[in-house]
């Protein structure tokens, strides 16, 4: 058991107003109070060990050294408040970057804070509006049906008599977060700059991506968009109701929807219900999950049980779109790819569509790449389809591409990731329930989809447009290297890997063989003075000669030495 400070959200009702100091002062402490001064000692920003013990006293209240770096992580995040446990949401779903025990544990970061006063959720509105809440809407409720991080939900009714869920951005928020993802960005410059074993999975890009994902979390009209996209794109499909969004009693920082009653499939999950109608809602959610990706080309990101609705009807309604990832045809083909390569059993169709997609990076070893791939798709080849699962396979494959650092869009991971979360939906619901099988239609309507004349048509089409661009400027291009030729301005820049280290190796070797032959020079010279009947002589040698032969002993002796350092003798 924790004896430690609950969190951000817990024991604050809203963000304080510090400074950009002095949030970082506060991360900084946090880091070394949940035992990450290793980090920041390696970042440069604790010198010498006096800090960390001035600190450490905290760590006993906030966590035991001795548990995992995964648990201890986790719960640091939390404490952190609202983009810290946002993040930690983010890359729980990025199981190209993070070992399965990490992901597992950041997936259980909760969102859920205490309620802020009634006061300042009417203030937030009537702020947003410019008006009273009482002209605004009919009815409000001033007890909340959720409350997170980010943002608070209260049930109520529009002038027109329409009963809406109203989702109001938490005071003060924004602020933070900028605050915090600046100190991130600042974080994340310095891991690339002095933690080579981190710059390879790009910090300052994973930042950058997620102050994206976060902005636009923090802005209702794309949430609202989102749900108008969905709710369009799923008019049709029996089964699954997406609110609507009253846009007139919508802004940035308030997002009104049509209220559905029911309750959550975690709630349905608890309760006892026969296995027909957990069959029932865990092919519907699936499908209604599978029909984004394949169909749509863009999904709900974090498709967890909480997020769905069962209506009274037994409709099954998604509440939650601050999180949309877009897979586009490319995309598409690359999970095809994928599938194609397991029925195959054909890894290099795997490596050449990484490689056509510039996941590689130029040092990977193809070949070892090739035969760990191999020897996944053996080892499933063998199993029948009933009892494969599909979280697993992603899960060794990601182990795959982590361990040969593939980067892949942000968007693609995340696309593995909702299907590893859709896998447990389903089983959640139905211990039985195969995604494999269910996936197999909309494989097999992709697969002719690509060969449908059609389509086929089409690639030619763009195929021949794109080559008809280049070829229309070609001659313009000539052109203008031919007149930089001419004038002498047509400059090649030419990168050698490795030039700077031959070229500081090649300077050593020349100095050292400059050295040696001032260091025979004044041998032979000293030797030829030798020789002179004439001058000042000490036990029969030249002084002149003397001096000659003590600079080069200790020129000769210099030269031994640094050789002999050098360890190349």
């Amino acid at each position: 058991m924790y004896n430690r400070d609950v969190g951000w959200f817990v024991n604050r009702k809203k963000p304080k107003h510090i400074g950009k100091l002095g949030r970082y002062r506060a991360i900084i402490s946090k880091l070394i109070a949940y035992g990450f001064e290793d980090f920041l000692m390696h970042l440069g920003l604790v010198k010498g060990p006096n800090i960390v013990r001035k600190l450490q006293h905290r760590r006993g209240a906030a966590v035991s050294h001795k548990d995992p770096m995964a648990i201890r992580l986790r719960y640091m995040l939390e404490d952190l408040g609202p983009t810290f446990i946002k993040l930690g949401q983010i890359m729980s779903l990025r199981t190209d970057i993070l070992p399965e025990d990490y992901t597992a544990e950041l997936s259980q970061l909760q969102t859920d804070a205490l309620p802020l006063p009634v006061d300042d959720i009417r203030a937030e509105i009537e702020g947003s509006f410019n008006r009273s809440i009482e002209q605004i809407f009919r009815d409000f409720q001033e007890k909340p049906i959720a409350s997170a991080s980010i943002a608070q939900v209260h049930r109520g009714i529009t002038i027109e008599g329409n009963e809406v869920a109203i989702k109001v951005r938490r005071p003060g928020i924004t602020n933070l977060v900028e605050k915090d993802l600046s100190i991130l960005r600042d974080l994340a410059q310095l891991a690339e700059r002095y933690i080579p074993s981190l710059k390879i999975y790009g910090p300052v890009k994973i930042v950058d991506e997620f102050s994206r994902s976060i902005k636009m979390e923090l802005d209702f009209f794309h949430e609202g968009r989102a749900f108008d996209l969905f709710r369009k794109s799923f008019s049709e499909e029996e089964g699954i109701i997406i609110p609507r969004v009253y846009w007139d009693y919508s802004n940035s920082r308030v997002l009104t929807m049509e209220y559905i009653p029911g309750i959550t499939v975690g709630e349905f999950i608890e309760e006892k219900h026969s296995a027909e109608e957990r069959r029932r809602y865990a092919d519907l959610g699936v499908r209604y999950i599978l029909t984004q990706i394949f169909k749509f080309g863009f999904f709900n990101a974090d498709p967890h049980p909480g997020n769905f609705i069962i209506t009274p009807e037994g409709k099954l309604s998604p509440l939650d779109f601050g999180m949309v990832g877009f897979i586009d045809r490319h995309m598409k083909e690359a999970l095809f790819a994928i599938f194609e390569a397991f029925v195959r059993k054909d890894p290099n169709k795997i490596v050449q569509t990484f490689l056509r997609m510039d996941f590689i990076e130029e040092e990977t070893s193809i070949h070892d790449l090739r035969h760990d791939l191999n020897n996944l798709i053996n080892y499933y080849y063998s199993i029948p389809v009933a009892h494969i699962r599909a979280g697993k396979i992603i899960e060794d494959l990601s182990r795959i591409i982590r361990t040969y650092h593939i980067s892949l869009p942000a968007d693609l991971a995340l696309t593995f990731k909702v299907i590893l979360t859709a896998e447990g939906l389903g089983r959640e619901l139905d211990p039985e329930y195969n995604i494999i099988e269910a996936a197999e239609p909309f494989l097999r309507d992709y697969m002719f989809e690509r060969i449908r004349p059609k389509e086929r048509f089409t690639d030619t089409l763009d195929f021949l447009t794109e080559a008809g661009t280049f070829v229309r400027g070609l001659p313009n291009d000539a052109s203008m290297i031919m007149k930089k030729l001419r004038a002498g301005k047509l400059k090649l820049e030419v990168e050698i890997k490795g030039l700077d280290t031959t070229t500081r190796e090649l300077d050593k070797s020349f100095n050292r063989l400059a050295f040696s032959i001032i260091i025979a020079g004044l041998l032979i010279g000293s030797s030829f003075m030798n020789q002179f009947e004439g001058g000042l002589k000490v036990f029969g040698f030249s002084i002149i000669a003397l001096a000659g032969y003590f600079v080069a002993g200790i020129l000769g002796l210099w030269l031994i030495i640094g050789i002999i350092r050098s360890g190349r003798i």
